[in-house]
């Protein structure tokens, strides 16, 4: 590559790993690669940052579609513990009161691998934020790949108040966005490692979905 444009190409890199935002320096560094573009006879030309952007951007969005299927394994199995819990106890509450949110049986705990940490409600009024430990087969599997048998959960308060009570089994979709620990940006997991991550979770959901009499 001509040794002018590599160096307007640096200026490009240096500016944007610092100042990430569309500017008049921007587009001052835009036009002096043009003019020696123009001059080179150069009619197509990409910088590698932005070709660099596009390939991180693809990776990332390739773990997180990875993450997104973990995410929705673990969400499946905490929906279907709670809404078993509901089935054979009546209710399930979440609370901003540890001492009044309600815990799983242990004999669902030791079927579906779930049990309820602690719920926290950072508004009055808003959404409860739940946070539930992850045991057996599920716990098993994310021992297996070195990441927090741990995940989170929003749960929609359609009370208004310091508590939201589930009476129905079918009420379960209340429970949303569930996490694990993972981050499909900051993550040191390769893309197949998430993929048999995933992968090993679907099975386990598979398994409840064949044995469970109410599927939620």
């Amino acid at each position: 590559m001509n040794k002018e444009i590599e160096g307007v190409e640096a200026k490009l890199v240096k500016y944007l790993k610092n100042f990430p935002r569309y500017d008049e320096e921007l587009f001052n560094i835009g036009v002096e690669l043009g003019r020696l573009l123009e001059r080179n006879n150069i009619s197509l030309h990409r910088p590698k940052i932005f070709v660099d952007f596009e390939e991180d951007n693809n990776a990332f969005n390739k773990r997180a579609e990875q993450i997104s299927r973990a995410n929705k394994a673990v969400a499946f199995i905490i929906r279907n513990a709670i809404a078993e819990h509901v089935e054979n106890f009546w209710e399930f509450c979440f609370s901003k009161s540890r001492h009044s949110c309600t815990k799983l049986d242990e004999s669902l705990v030791e079927k579906f691998g779930v049990q309820t940490v602690r719920t926290t409600q950072v508004e009055d009024g808003g959404s409860f934020e739940a946070e539930f430990e992850l045991s057996g087969q599920v716990g098993q599997v994310l021992e297996k790949y070195g990441i927090d048998a741990w995940a989170r959960a929003d749960i929609d308060n359609t009370s208004g108040d310091e508590q939201e009570i589930i009476y129905s089994a079918d009420d379960v979709d209340k429970i949303f966005g569930v996490n694990l620990r993972l981050n499909g940006r900051n993550t040191e997991f390769e893309y197949e490692q998430l993929q048999s991550l995933a992968d090993e979770l679907e099975q386990i959901v598979v398994w409840f979905k064949i044995s469970l009499k109410n599927v939620h």
